[in-house]
């Protein structure tokens, strides 16, 4: 990832007690592997001590916002954050980036709306959770990367960006709908993604403006309104992993609905 030097414009760094000793004669890659991001504030406000493993963080080179390392005198002391302006913006230990802002959504009919990353340290007894290549979700940082993966054969859950008014007939036009956005999230299994939540997932909108099951070749859209019914299925019906699929789902809420776009 790229390196950035510190510069005091960035803001003060400022350590938790006890957490810089960790840093001291790790090298960068080991020493990114003491921080995590997370989007929610029941995670940020917890204790740098206290902390355990929960999909809730995410690995720093996992973070599709995440631009930049910031170091001073070989110590990772924060990150460049794509904020909400899609502009780079420093982000320190323990503090936060604004990442997602909208007023309307382009006339969804959402009101202000706003998601904050943070960049949270952790303990030496942080449970890891390695991926080991076998994650069923994946967000990628640019198309090259998603083709380096091997993404072209995943299934996409991409926001739908398209007015509230829009005709369901226009919203699952094929012609209007461009793969591989880097805010999408790719399922990488879509058997084991079928087997675990293709209930949750049933009666999708198709092209032919028929419902059913999810089909994997095609288009599949779901309207906001189901957004929220979705979300609380996933984290009561499926395992510790449904948490990145359901903060996937917690943004689409703020989006005309979204798809699930076949292989």
């Amino acid at each position: 990832m790229r390196i950035v030097n510190y510069e005091e414009s960035f803001g003060e760094i400022t350590f938790p007690q006890g957490f810089a000793e960790r840093l001291v004669g790790l090298t960068i890659e080991e020493q990114m592997d003491c921080y995590r991001t997370t989007t929610y504030d029941r995670f940020h406000n917890t204790g740098w001590k206290s902390r355990r493993q929960d999909s809730g963080y995410c690995r720093l080179d996992k973070d599709s916002d995440v631009t930049a390392l910031i170091v001073k005198d070989g110590i990772l002391v924060g990150i460049m954050v794509k904020n909400h302006n899609n502009r780079e913006q420093a982000c320190l230990p323990e503090g936060f980036v604004c990442t997602y802002y909208a007023e309307d959504n382009n006339g969804a009919g959402y009101k202000t709306r706003s998601i904050f990353t943070h960049l949270v340290c952790i303990s030496e007894d942080f449970a890891q959770n390695e991926d080991n290549g076998n994650a069923l979700f994946r967000q990628f940082r640019s198309l090259q990367e998603r083709a380096e993966a091997g993404g072209h054969d995943a299934l996409e859950l991409q926001f739908c960006t398209l007015p509230q008014k829009t005709p369901l007939e226009l919203r699952v036009e094929v012609s209007g709908i461009t793969h591989g956005r880097t805010d999408s999230l790719y399922v990488t299994d879509a058997q084991r993604f079928l087997q675990i939540y293709g209930h949750i997932f049933a009666d999708g909108l198709y092209n032919n403006l028929q419902t059913g099951p999810v089909d994997v070749c095609g288009i599949n859209y779901y309207a906001p309104e189901r957004v929220m019914s979705m979300m609380s299925q996933v984290r009561r019906d499926a395992g510790q992993e449904s948490e990145v699929l359901a903060r996937w789902l917690d943004r689409a809420r703020w989006y005309n609905g979204f798809y699930v776009l076949g292989i």
